[in-house]
């Protein structure tokens, strides 16, 4: 019978992956479904549009990073998030492997007010987004 500390070494790779979490913040506001996004700070993704999302800490279950995560970005903690999907290709992040749970909300914009606005965070129509990031595979 093997540890878990015998399994850890012997499956090294295994252990360095980074897991995060994405909240896909949707609203509507006058009739129009709008999705809440924010300026990447990735230099790979200059100029981008990206989710709110994070990397989970050592420290946190994935249900408190989502929530943390909302409070980081927009200052909002009266939200309520659903899991919804996991994302997991292998080269979907260029820091390296990264597993991404997704959360999302729908709101009404008009009742929940953005709290903080930095790296441009804005709600955007969905039906007029170009080109931004979202890196799901």
């Amino acid at each position: 019978m093997k540890t878990a500390e015998i399994e850890k070494i012997s499956h090294l790779d295994y252990f360095n992956i980074a897991i995060s979490v994405d909240c896909v913040m949707l609203g509507y506001d006058e009739k129009e479904l709008k999705v809440l996004l924010i300026k990447s700070d990735l230099e790979e993704f200059a100029g981008l549009y990206s989710l709110l999302g994070d990397l989970i800490r050592p420290d946190e279950d994935l249900e408190t990073a989502s929530y943390r995560i909302l409070k980081d970005r927009t200052g909002l903690d009266d939200v309520y998030l659903e899991q919804v999907q996991t994302f997991g290709s292998i080269e979907r992040h260029p820091s390296g492997r990264v597993i991404t749970i997704a959360y999302y909300s729908l709101i009404d914009i008009k009742h929940h007010k953005l709290k903080l606005s930095h790296n441009e965070l804005n709600w955007h129509a969905v039906n007029e987004i170009k080109k931004w990031l979202l890196i799901i595979n």
